[in-house]
């Protein structure tokens, strides 16, 4: 490693120890048995308005918003994230959007009785009992002062406990947080999110060169997010002339840094791709408006999906790029000119996500929608 030189013992702690699990970042989109792993990279690959830029800021947002806060589920993961925007599309706005939705639906689902993940079936929280054991102490305890009636030390041990749960449970209920308290904790979560607007392929590179002191000091990074990394393809082999070792020169230093970091840091990657122009056939409009020569297997899904996906992966990148790629989310657009009910849901557009990994040789295909609050599956 470059760096090994000059690295503290603090800084090797940071870069080889534990990053947070993406596990739960999205299990519709990717199943627990194809979550990335440190070190690999997800293309989400895509032509214009497929959703690219969205999921990249579903993602962050799952990433940087906690498990909990203050005995409510949230279900974010707490980690921080690095987002490399060469689009100059990220929207700060969109993503405290998306944030804030998930936190006021996260608040009124607790009000309306809604046990937490966590929870058992008859919604008693990892809280209640971890202070179960205390309630029995207490109550051996007044059997053994008393020492006259066992039953009755039973029954005081059950109040205790029974009373004890529903005092925890009102210290839940009451939490309701104002409006800047809800602003002030989404202002705390988006420390943890580290922007970088890139506007060249020279300062892709230096950039992520220079990632290396910010990472060897800060821990809890463990995901980097690139929107998008073909943004200087084309740029790049026009000027780098006929030559095509100086074509690719940029490309090849760049996937290399970013390999290295990903690698060293413990990192997973997200990096969205624009698909090539694709031909669409009278096929495809006959399906996308309604025709019914289907597969069964499509017709048994609602009427919003009933569709083929028709958009094919083309790699138009360097060899350099195409090794690193680990997971690929194939994203595709589907209008309707009629709107759609979906969830209880009016929408004019689905989305299809199919996800493929190089090592095996299993698809996954979710669907979902864009809503104001941000992605909802379906």
């Amino acid at each position: 490693m470059a760096a090994a030189n000059s690295e503290t013992g603090a800084q090797l702690l940071v870069r080889l120890g534990e990053k947070s699990s993406l596990d739960k970042l999205d299990p519709a989109l990717i199943p627990p048995e194809s979550v990335p792993r440190p070190g690999d990279v997800v293309e989400v690959y895509g032509g214009s308005g497929a959703g690219k830029t969205e999921l990249l800021l579903n993602i962050t947002a799952t990433c940087i918003l906690p498990p909990s806060w203050e005995s409510v589920n949230i279900g974010g993961i707490g980690t921080s994230v690095v987002f490399l925007d060469t689009e100059q599309q990220f929207s700060m706005v969109r993503l405290f959007t998306i944030m804030e939705s998930r936190v006021n639906e996260a608040l009124a689902h607790r009000s309306e009785g809604t046990p937490d993940k966590g929870s058992d079936q008859h919604g008693c929280s990892d809280n209640q009992f971890a202070h179960t054991d205390h309630d029995r102490d207490e109550s051996e305890w007044n059997i053994e002062k008393h020492g006259n009636n066992a039953g009755d030390g039973r029954d005081n041990q059950r109040e205790q406990h029974i009373s004890h749960n529903l005092e925890g449970n009102s210290k839940q209920s009451l939490f309701s947080p104002s409006e800047e308290e809800v602003e002030s904790f989404l202002k705390s979560c988006l420390k943890k999110l580290y922007i970088v607007k890139i506007v060249t392929s020279d300062q892709l590179i230096i950039t992520l060169h220079s990632l290396e002191s910010l990472l060897a000091n800060q821990c809890g990074i463990s995901v980097v997010l690139v929107d998008t990394i073909s943004a200087f393809h084309w740029l790049d082999k026009m000027s780098g002339g006929d030559s095509v070792l100086h074509q690719g020169a940029n490309q090849k230093l760049a996937f290399t840094a970013l390999s290295r970091l990903l690698k060293d840091y413990h990192l997973v990657g997200f990096a969205a791709k624009a698909a090539l122009v694709t031909k669409r056939t009278q096929s495809d409009l006959d399906t996308e408006h309604g025709d019914d020569s289907r597969t069964p297997q499509s017709r048994a899904t609602p009427s919003a999906l009933r569709f083929t996906p028709r958009t094919e992966h083309h790699e138009f990148m360097s060899k350099e790029w195409t090794r690193l790629v680990s997971h690929r989310i194939v994203l595709e657009r589907h209008d309707s000119s009629a709107p759609l009910m979906v969830n209880g849901v009016q929408a004019y557009s689905t989305f299809s996500a199919v996800l493929s990994q190089r090592t095996t040789n299993k698809i996954h295909m979710s669907h979902f929608i864009v809503t104001a609050q941000g992605i909802v599956h379906v």
